[in-house]
């Protein structure tokens, strides 16, 4: 085990019991007495007991899940592409799950990179990675901007937070609540900014929006939803890339992605959930399905979109490669051809700017 594999391991011990006081801002329906909430009461997150009973279930089940990461499409990033790419063109490349790099604007932006063995606080448990990462963080071009949507594991991972800093010291973009936490990783607060729903920042003219997702938030043992979640919209002149973050689908979320289209435009290209979604029971509320995807596009009526949160980590009861023949279906059955696309991990798109 290297020196900063095994820092990382030990801060994430420490972090399991650390809760973030929290301040709640009157007037805002999504802040509650002492945590972040949804505002629409008729949504009901899981509980512990949903969880407990979700389990069981699973230890019950007698036909094992079959994972194929050999059909989840994969390539190692062309580096070169990168670092030569015009810098008055916009591209977006997968790293896998919801990993992504933005070039906009002249600005090299990251999304939720995780790109550590595990989406853990543990080295020896907690949900592995199958794929591998199609490129490292040293290898990335100079990074400006991070976007952190939540603090689940598979969004926020300390090594990659820690290589980061190591090789670029980027601005970090997160949701209300979450300073507290880059402060303890040793990132100094002034590259910190924080961002309630629908609060805007800019970053060398890049306008960077902070939406409202379906979710919620924790990390350790305590503290859930002590820090908020959220999608990112960003926009350079004429591009716009969407990002919903993690999010369950349903009439209020539909209307916080009509809100999004008439208030900001709609996308020129969305990376949509499609992954982590078995069984239906305990994952609607907070991880959309590709049917959701779909009817998220629909509304959202973007110009490109893709398919993310798949293709890495097992978190759920779907195979890893599932999401790809559901997405399929549901696009048939919408009668919208590929108005989602599948990407291979590690692939680059350019889009005219």
């Amino acid at each position: 085990m290297n020196k900063q594999l095994f820092r990382a391991q030990m801060a994430e011990l420490r972090e399991l019991f650390v809760v973030n006081n929290y301040v709640p801002e009157a007037g805002k329906a999504h802040h509650g007495v002492d945590r972040f909430r949804l505002p629409d009461k008729s949504i009901r997150l899981p509980k512990l007991l949903d969880f407990l009973k979700w389990m069981v279930q699973r230890a019950q089940r007698t036909e094992p899940t079959v994972h194929r990461p050999q059909d989840v499409p994969w390539q190692a990033v062309n580096m070169a592409n990168l670092q030569a790419n015009n810098p008055q063109r916009f591209s977006v490349t997968w790293l896998g799950h919801v990993s992504m790099l933005l070039q906009m604007g002249r600005l090299n932006i990251l999304l939720d990179p995780t790109l550590s063995a595990r989406a853990s606080p543990f080295l020896f448990a907690g949900p592995k990675r199958y794929t591998k990462a199609p490129c490292q963080v040293k290898q990335l071009p100079r990074i400006d901007a991070v976007l952190i949507s939540h603090n689940h594991y598979d969004h926020l991972d300390r090594l990659t937070i820690m290589e980061l800093e190591q090789w670029h010291q980027p601005t970090y973009y997160v949701p209300l609540g979450l300073k507290p936490w880059f402060a303890r990783a040793g990132v100094p607060v002034a590259r910190v900014v924080e961002l309630d729903w629908w609060q805007q920042a800019e970053h060398a003219g890049v306008a960077i929006y902070f939406t409202p997702a379906q979710h919620w938030s924790k990390r350790g043992i305590a503290g859930t939803n002590c820090s908020l979640w959220g999608g990112f919209y960003v926009r350079s002149g004429d591009n716009r890339f969407y990002f919903p973050g993690d999010s369950g689908y349903s009439p209020w979320m539909d209307s916080i992605l009509l809100q999004i289209k008439t208030k900001l435009g709609a996308p020129t290209v969305a990376a949509l959930p499609i992954g982590a979604y078995l069984p239906r029971w305990f994952m609607q509320p907070q991880h959309a399905n590709p049917a959701d995807a779909v009817a998220m596009c629909q509304t959202l009526q973007p110009q490109h979109a893709f398919g993310v949160h798949w293709g890495v980590f097992v978190l759920t009861e779907e195979a890893i490669q599932q999401p790809m023949a559901d997405l399929q279906s549901a696009l048939q059955a919408a009668n919208l051809s590929n108005s989602i696309e599948i990407w291979a991990i590690g692939h680059t798109q350019l889009y005219a700017g």
